[in-house]
């Protein structure tokens, strides 16, 4: 029972290491291939930094006010079209900064998932060393016991074959002596035939003598038969005396050949003590074995953890993925949405359309201005303005020369401030009717002759006059007497309970 169980827990133990064999080559693999992604993850981090390092260096040149030039073609750029550059380098860099900010998370995630994974791959070579360690001891322990019971084999045979000739060398022993035994018997006998035969010269009475001494020798001669046989028996006793100093010296040669084999025991006594050392170790072994099965199962079931966590990082990655795109179209959508802005706001489409049409109402106001002034006065209209800390800002200014130098329009009041009003509101409506493709057909002009003196009344008088040949009809709003008498055609309003009614007068 106990070897059958030894049997099944080695079979468990096999099955166990080929199964984690199989687990760390599968471990390997996805070992390698994440540190391919995490090379792939830094290169691209290194791009994006060294992206993000030129762009720093973009915006730098672009916030340069001395340096009027584009840093990516070097031509000359419009404040406009600068700013429009400054933005653009803003977003991209806000996005270089996201996608380092997120890459730079997924690097440090994956670099510790790796050196998580590189101690378990540590963990499961040093459990297939042992493995074969314990493979090769138990090999070496297979050898040494088949050695043993060889020995032990040999060694009992032997014992056998000694006992066999120690007893094969008693009984010739035992035989030996009663050989000797029945020699000194003969040699007795003899000695008493002679002693008879001596007698028998010496006797007297022969007859009686003679009776006596043939019993005697009767007695004697049954002797000497047995005699004869014990010769014959001797005679085997010298043979099996040369028998048994032939097994004398067999036993002295099995005795040094015992002695030779004793001596060759003694490596097999080392052998005995390397065999208890063996199962100490296989003993130690053991619970290294059970120490690394253990461990094996809490690798599993890190394992089953990281492979939980891995689904859950593809899933966010995934997740991430889409975010991304997602957050790519949104700055693609701003971007795109910050450019219309700043199209149709104060610095886009329309500064654009005042900064060409500046200069034509600045000619169109200027030649009715020098009409009502005498050519004492001239509009400047300025787009851009000179900052103290150095560098421009977009701005609408407008300047009046005259012979007091040059002012801005705030400093102007009254009849000054009209004049200039009225030769800027001209140049605006001339300007609107060209750009609509037609004639202005009726201006109208309400109001604002009371802050003119007469001289001022009249100029202007002769400024609509000068430009009475642009419109069909000039219609002015007026409560002035003085005005009223410069127009052939009059129209008077009046208002009662009904309403209100014109009346159109026409004078000569």
């Amino acid at each position: 029972i106990k070897l059958k169980q030894a049997e099944k827990l080695e079979l468990q133990n096999e099955l166990s290491a080929n199964a984690l064999i199989a687990g760390s080559i599968e471990l390997q693999k996805n070992f390698e291939q994440k540190r391919e992604l995490y090379q792939r993850w830094i290169e691209q981090g290194n791009w994006i930094n060294t992206q993000r390092k030129e762009l720093v260096q973009k915006q730098h040149l672009s916030q340069d006010d001395n340096n009027p030039s584009c840093p990516l073609c070097e031509q000359n750029l419009s404040q406009s079209r600068k700013k429009f550059l400054q933005q653009k380098f803003l977003g991209q860099a806000v996005f270089l900064e996201h996608r380092f900010n997120r890459l730079e998370k997924s690097i440090k995630q994956l670099k510790i998932f790796l050196q998580n994974q590189h101690q378990e791959l540590l963990l499961i070579k040093k459990f297939e060393l042992l493995l074969q360690e314990e493979q090769e001891l138990i090999k070496q322990q297979e050898i040494y016991n088949t050695h043993i019971l060889a020995h032990k084999k040999e060694q009992e045979s032997t014992q056998k074959a000694y006992q066999q000739l120690m007893a094969q060398q008693i009984e010739h022993q035992k035989l030996f002596v009663t050989c000797l035994k029945e020699d000194i018997i003969t040699q007795e006998l003899i000695g008493v035939i002679k002693g008879f035969e001596d007698k028998q010269k010496t006797l007297e009475n022969p007859h009686e003598q003679l009776q006596k001494l043939s019993e005697k020798l009767q007695a004697i001669n049954a002797q000497l038969e047995s005699f004869k046989k014990s010769d014959e028996q001797k005679k085997v006793q010298e043979e099996r005396k040369q028998e048994i100093s032939l097994l004398c010296s067999t036993l002295k040669l099995m005795c040094k050949q015992q002695e030779e084999i004793k001596k060759l025991l003694e490596p097999f006594s080392l052998l005995h003590e390397q065999e208890l050392l063996s199962t100490q170790q296989e003993q130690i072994l053991k619970q290294e074995l059970l120490k690394i099965t253990q461990q094996k199962d809490e690798l599993f079931t890190q394992k089953g953890h990281l492979q939980a966590d891995e689904k859950k990082r593809e899933q966010l990655t995934q997740e991430q993925q889409e975010y991304s795109k997602n957050l790519q179209v949104i700055i693609t959508n701003v971007h795109e949405h910050t450019l219309i802005a700043q199209a149709l706001g104060k610095d886009g489409i329309q500064a654009l359309l005042i900064e060409e049409v500046l200069p034509e109402i600045e000619y169109e106001a200027n030649e009715l201005l020098s009409r009502l002034t005498e050519n004492q006065a001239s509009i400047q209209i300025e787009s851009l303005k000179d900052l103290k800390k150095g560098g421009t800002r977009e701005t609408l200014d407008i300047n009046i020369s005259d012979q007091n130098g040059i002012r801005p329009y705030e400093m102007f009041s009254g009849g000054e401030a009209f004049r200039i009003d009225f030769a800027l509101r001209i140049a605006l409506s001339k300007l609107l009717a060209r750009r609509a493709g037609t004639s202005l057909q009726t201006l109208i002009i309400d109001e604002g002759f009371g802050s003119q003196d007469d001289e001022g009344l009249s100029r202007i008088m002769d400024a609509l006059y000068s430009i009475q040949d642009d419109f069909e009809k000039i219609i002015i709003v007026s409560h002035l007497a003085t005005m009223k008498d410069q127009f052939p055609v009059h129209f008077y309003i009046e208002k009662n309970a009904q309403g209100s009614s014109v009346t159109i007068i026409e004078q000569g």
